[in-house]
């Protein structure tokens, strides 16, 4: 859960920088319907098999012999 805010808090400062304003009117409008894609990109990223987390802290050369 803390996954998907974080993106959603992420696309809204998006929305703020594309309209320039802090609390613009493209955060209000797009505030609810933010969250879809937010929960969508968790999930998918739940599924792709190894967590992204593990995936970039496994040092890749240390695993080459």
């Amino acid at each position: 859960m803390q996954a998907t805010s974080k993106i959603h808090d992420w696309m809204q400062m998006g929305f703020d920088r594309l309209a320039g304003e802090q609390d613009s009117w493209l955060r209000t409008i797009g505030n609810v319907p933010a969250m879809l894609p937010a929960a969508g990109a968790v999930g998918l990223g739940l599924t792709a098999g190894v967590p992204m987390g593990i995936y970039l802290t496994v040092d890749e050369a240390k695993e080459r012999r």
